[in-house]
């Protein structure tokens, strides 16, 4: 019995480990925006320009299109729990301090998630409507799970 889960243990010790190692895919704000269900659910690496505010942090193409229309569908939410002691009593050193990445480019790894209607329509009950991402939950693009966060030099 031992002999076969041996064998058996290891496989599956390989594959997940291969799995969590898994490269993240080099992208752009522009296509996680233009097409969101081709990356949903995969690690991405990318690069934007970070909007910060007191109940919001999110990435948009750069500064000038974050200043001509910063509205929840030109922008990915970031989830902003890296910075949060309750689980993370320690910054991880690959995540900056807010204040070096505040209205800066910065580089993002995370796992990319998306809910294509994070708003539905009045006929929906108040409580259940409202299933996206970020403050007030009307974000329909987000990245999680955020390993690397920094400005960009």
């Amino acid at each position: 019995m031992t002999r076969v889960l041996l064998p058996v243990l290891s496989l599956v010790s390989v594959f997940s480990s291969a799995a969590a190692g898994e490269q993240p895919l080099h992208v752009t704000v522009q296509q996680l925006l233009a097409t969101p269900e081709k990356f949903a659910g995969k690690r991405v690496d990318v690069t934007g320009y970070c909007h910060t505010s007191n109940d919001e942090i999110s990435l948009a193409v750069s500064k000038r299109a974050d200043e001509q229309s910063h509205e929840c569908e030109n922008t990915i939410w970031l989830e902003p729990d890296i910075w949060d002691p309750r689980y993370h009593p320690r910054r991880p050193p690959n995540i900056a301090d807010p204040s070096q990445i505040e209205f800066r480019t910065v580089r993002v790894v995370g796992t990319f998630r998306y809910q294509p209607r994070p708003v539905l329509d009045k006929s929906v009950p108040y409580e259940r409507r409202y299933r996206g991402f970020g403050s007030y939950r009307m974000w329909a693009r987000e990245i999680a799970e955020i390993t690397y966060f920094q400005a960009v030099r």
